[in-house]
């Protein structure tokens, strides 16, 4: 009877112990972490679509990261963010977080590499400024909601794209003196008309 009591208290702490560990990508740690690795801009992304090359991407992945931070994390927990390609980008925006959460001088980062990723890196930092970075987000989601910048970014993207597909094909046009093939209208092959 006794072992069974001891089982069942093991068993309740550990579930409160994995109750209030913080991971965004679903894994077992202990309470310490409030961990966004591996992977942090990926996962983001999974949990909120961010269309590739959005104008102010990096204010939009800052965004989305608080939002997980200020719901999930607290006061003391050390932050994990990871980069598997190294990107300027990531580096931006992860000091970014980390500068609202931790303060500067409190930031390490460090490299992370593997073979197929070379460049990958680690940030690290202890959370000590959780209110103020609560009011940073709520203030930015006051000016503009993030759903709101990305709708526009998208948008913009659009007719950006569309406007480069538009010059394309009229530089295209200029160049055929005698017109297009049926291939090079339709998008098929083809090119000028001899």
């Amino acid at each position: 009877m006794r072992h069974v009591i001891i089982a069942v208290l093991v068993t309740s702490i550990s579930s409160l112990q994995s109750a209030s560990a913080v991971s965004l990508n679903g894994r077992t740690n202990d309470d310490s972490v409030c961990d966004l690795s591996p992977y942090t801009t990926s996962r983001l992304g999974q949990i909120t679509f961010v269309p590739a090359r959005i104008p102010n991407s990096e204010e939009i992945y800052t965004r989305l990261a608080m939002r997980f931070i200020v719901a999930a994390c607290r006061t003391g927990q050390t932050l994990i963010m990871h980069s598997d390609d190294g990107s300027m980008f990531e580096d931006r925006y992860f000091s970014d977080i980390a500068t609202k959460l931790c303060g500067a001088s409190n930031i390490v980062r460090e490299p992370y590499p593997t073979v197929e990723q070379p460049n990958a890196f680690r940030v690290r930092c202890q959370i000590v400024q959780l209110k103020s970075a609560v009011a940073w987000l709520h203030d930015a989601e006051n000016r503009q909601s993030t759903e709101a910048m990305i709708r526009r970014g998208a948008a913009v993207q659009d007719s950006n794209d569309q406007r480069a597909s538009d010059k394309q094909a009229a530089d295209r046009q200029a160049r055929c003196k005698k017109g297009l093939t049926y291939g090079a209208l339709t998008g098929i092959s083809g090119g000028c008309r001899d």
